[in-house]
């Protein structure tokens, strides 16, 4: 006869996580979908004219939009640069 064995409270709190942590996308996927929600975000901003007053200058910054011709650009030209230039990396 094979005997249940009782799970402590931190095994089940353990096994839930590892579940979850399972059920995650891959590390590229998830800064792929952030990515994309953060150009979505900049273009929904700026279609509603949101901005902000830096508060070390007083100046008002407007949001601008990631999918203006002139920032894909940026984006695009500035990716290499970017990621070698990240400190975690």
């Amino acid at each position: 006869m094979e005997e249940k064995r009782k799970t402590g409270i931190v095994e089940r709190v353990l096994s839930g996580i590892e579940r979850a942590g399972n059920k995650m996308p891959d590390p590229v996927m998830i800064f792929i979908i952030l990515i994309v929600l953060i150009i979505l975000a900049s273009w929904i901003l700026s279609a509603m004219g949101v901005e902000v007053v830096n508060p070390a200058s007083g100046d008002v910054v407007q949001v601008q939009s990631l999918l203006t011709r002139t920032n894909l650009i940026r984006m695009i030209e500035e990716a290499v640069t970017n990621f070698t230039a990240f400190p975690a990396l």
